[in-house]
């Protein structure tokens, strides 16, 4: 996985395209390319036969899978105790010819990436769990699913959605069970909503201003920088509140701050 930051662990390839980055061993279905188990290289030296199987669950022993790795990994000792394991096992003999059913998760993940910039190599290797897990859930559901309606693309936007949509939903409950025992607001700046501070996401949200002329979207002033001194147009507005807003911060500002 890529990195380039400061770790004791950072590993440099020079004959891969992320040159820099933390090393993962992982085990896949050659076809699915579920990702089936994975091992973070962490500065911790192991052999390769002590590397694949603590990759290898007890699951798959014993059932004549057949293990496909190039050849860094093969050697005469592990052959034989996979063969005692009932695991067949399958290796590239030279460098320049490439096994084709060697496991492609990180190129599937990589057509549609959520990763972002951190400084913390600990919340990178979570960006690439959360990728796995969900690439793994896909392949799940284009096993189980009968329709198969939904693209990567398409299923990543719905599992995102699905996996928001509790909270959502928990926070309009709880704003509307407390209307009747708010305190009565206090004096907005003119033109404020006397709700803009409650409803959560399901009322408040954000959309983009129609287009205007040969602009594709129309611009207005910030409500929240403009208070602030601060000349920035924005292209996006509170549909709820009908007030221009930045989405970072100032959507979250003007709805959760009683003095922005």
């Amino acid at each position: 996985m890529k990195w380039r930051g400061r770790s004791a662990f950072r590993v440099y390839q020079k004959d891969i395209l992320t040159k820099y980055g933390i090393k993962s061993y992982m085990l896949a279905d050659v076809k699915t390319k579920y990702c089936w188990n994975i091992d973070i290289y962490h500065g911790v030296s192991k052999t390769p036969k002590e590397t694949v199987t603590a990759l290898l669950t007890p699951k798959c022993m014993s059932m004549w899978h057949s293990l496909y790795m190039d050849n860094f990994w093969n050697s005469v000792a592990l052959s034989e105790f996979l063969l005692e394991k009932k695991v067949h096992i399958v290796g590239t003999l030279r460098g320049h010819r490439e096994n084709k059913h060697l496991s492609g998760v990180y190129q599937m993940i990589s057509y549609n990436p959520f990763t972002r910039e951190t400084l913390k190599w600990t919340t990178n290797i979570f960006y690439c769990f959360m990728e796995i897990s969900a690439h793994n859930a896909f392949v799940l559901y284009r096993a189980k699913s009968i329709q198969r309606k939904f693209d990567t693309y398409k299923f990543l936007l719905e599992l995102a959605g699905q996996l928001c949509r509790p909270q959502f939903e928990a926070e309009s409950s709880d704003d509307d069970d407390d209307d009747d025992l708010q305190p009565p607001p206090s004096k907005k700046a003119k033109g404020d909503p006397a709700d803009r501070l409650r409803g959560g996401h399901k009322r408040h949200r954000l959309e983009l201003f129609p287009a205007r002329g040969v602009r594709k979207h129309a611009q207005k002033p910030c409500s929240v920088c403009k208070k602030n001194g601060i000349r920035k147009d924005t292209t996006y507005y509170c549909i709820h509140c009908d007030v221009a807003l930045c989405v970072v911060p100032c959507f979250n500002k003007y709805h959760t701050q009683e003095n922005y």
